[in-house]
């Protein structure tokens, strides 16, 4: 990740309860934290990367290459993680 960008943006740290089981909602903020603030989660939502993967997604079909039906590279990166 860009430091410049993140500096004082640390993540959220997960949390435990009282048994040491995972605090479901600190793991959310986590997530949500990486999604925001990822700097490889902001390439695949920029509009070029987008453009990309649907002319791939064509051009594969094109070329008889079988495909999964992704809406766009996000959801097909969201698969990948």
């Amino acid at each position: 990740m860009n430091d410049a960008a993140t500096a004082g943006q640390e993540p959220p740290k997960l949390k435990r309860d009282a048994s040491g089981a995972l605090d479901n909602s600190s793991l959310a903020d986590l997530i949500e934290w990486f999604l925001n603030f990822d700097e490889r989660t902001a390439r695949i939502r920029h509009e070029m990367s987008n453009e990309l993967f649907l002319w791939k997604q064509a051009d594969d079909e094109a070329n008889g290459v079988p495909t999964y039906p992704f809406e766009n590279a996000e959801a097909r990166f969201a698969i990948g993680v």
